[in-house]
């Protein structure tokens, strides 16, 4: 049986180990999917508003859905987190009482109560869609109406 010289087998370890730390290191990695902005209208905004105004004032203030303490909480969460909690808890002597509609009007109206910038697209009754859509609240940020 023949041997192999360590000078032929130093080199050969060397390539079989950057062979292998090439496969594991460069292996295609599957990106994070990236967050989306939230979408709503000036329009659907108004109408949050005006659910707000009709509904919402009777136990919370404005500052209630747009202070630090309601930026820490809902910055970084879900448009569907908010949306689920709002609609399962709100109004608070008959929750789930609004239509869904209203529902997401009044989270337009919130979204923008915290800075968020209208735009062309409605938010969407797609739970999927809200899933990806993310508050990105800056803090002290809040144009309370």
């Amino acid at each position: 049986m023949r041997t192999m010289s360590v000078r032929r087998f130093i080199p050969v370890c060397m390539f079989a180990v950057t062979l292998a730390g090439r496969a594991v290191f460069s292996a295609p990695q599957t990106p994070a999917p990236a967050a989306d902005a939230v979408t709503f209208t000036e329009e659907q905004a108004t109408r949050g508003g005006e659910v707000f105004s009709g509904v919402c004032l009777e136990c919370h203030a404005r500052k209630d859905v747009s202070d630090a303490e309601f930026k820490g909480k809902w910055r970084g969460q879900s448009v569907f987190a908010l949306l689920d909690r709002i609609s399962s808890t709100m109004p608070e002597s008959n929750p789930g009482s609004l239509s869904r509609k209203q529902y997401l009007d009044v989270s337009a109206y919130i979204a923008k109560l915290n800075g968020l910038a209208a735009g062309t697209v409605e938010l969407p009754d797609d739970e999927a869609t809200l899933k990806k859509q993310i508050l990105a609240f800056a803090p002290g940020t809040s144009v309370a109406r």
